[in-house]
């Protein structure tokens, strides 16, 4: 089993590298981190971090961090006496596969990532107010420890990140994210909150739009089809509630909107070649 599309959901954290120590002896690897198209959280070890970028030079000192948007313009020098972990991640689905480095995701088809602006409605400053390092440095020390192992260990590290983050937003911006307003992220929305009824028709109308126009808009924007959101979306559902070991697999596909054990079984044979109750503690 490579990777778990119940990772993929759109709108949340997917890691796609961790755990590297940087330093002076491979700064040069570091060059231009910062300029990727995807996120990026920095957390200095030892020594400053010295980053260049549109707006002249920045410092963030021992001990802080700084969250780098994508196509950010900044980019990172190490010296010698310089140590540093960064957490590579993405919000926006894109197609992804193992990488080369059983530590890497790589991204098939390309999607272009969107601003914290955009996406949560704020601007967050790049270097993290001090108030934010100690949360940024622990969720460093959560990712880098494991992601990589397994599926099981890679969906737990962008839990990780999903919930730092909404830690992060909350704080930055007291009344929260801004609401969808464009037809495919309201529908996506409403399909989370009725999953258990939740069809391609029902997300059209939530977007206002016909069903075929609905689905052609769907493909465009998110490169997959609607149906494919959906049963990535109870994959993920499912695999919590098993994971939690407190309900018989006959509830779980009621609540999440398959209804019958053997829908659930096939969707998991199709799409994670494993029984649902692989996921079981213990097993």
């Amino acid at each position: 089993m490579s990777t778990l599309p119940a990772l993929d959901l759109p709108f949340a954290p997917f890691v796609l590298n961790a755990g590297r120590i940087y330093d002076g002896r491979n700064h040069t690897r570091a060059q231009g981190l910062a300029t990727a198209d995807h996120y990026r959280l920095w957390t200095a070890i030892e020594g400053g971090l010295h980053f260049a970028g549109p707006s002249g030079n920045l410092v963030v000192p021992a001990g802080g961090s700084a969250l780098f948007p994508p196509r950010s313009g900044w980019s990172l020098t190490l010296s010698a006496s310089n140590r540093a972990a960064s957490i590579h991640f993405d919000v926006l689905w894109r197609s992804r596969q193992p990488g080369p480095n059983p530590r890497e995701r790589t991204a098939q088809v390309d999607a272009s990532q969107p601003t914290p602006a955009d996406l949560w409605g704020c601007d967050v400053p790049i270097p993290l107010p001090s108030g934010q390092w100690q949360d940024a440095r622990q969720i460093q020390e959560i990712v880098n420890l494991s992601w990589w192992i397994s599926p099981m260990d890679h969906l737990h590290a962008n839990a990780e990140v999903a919930r730092w983050l909404t830690r992060l937003i909350r704080d930055l911006l007291p009344e929260g994210p801004k609401s969808a307003t464009d037809p495919v992220s309201q529908a996506e929305h409403f399909a989370i909150r009725t999953l258990n009824q939740a069809t391609v028709a029902t997300m059209a109308k939530a977007a206002g739009l016909r069903q075929s126009t609905f689905t052609e808009l769907y493909q465009r924007e998110r490169g997959r089809s609607p149906s494919a959101f959906l049963t990535e979306l109870r994959l993920a559902a499912a695999i919590r509630r098993i994971s939690a070991g407190e309900w018989p697999l006959g509830p779980i596909a009621r609540v999440i909107g398959w209804h019958q054990v053997e829908t659930l079984r096939r969707h998991f044979r199709s799409e994670l070649g494993c029984e649902p109750e692989s996921f079981r503690p213990g097993a």
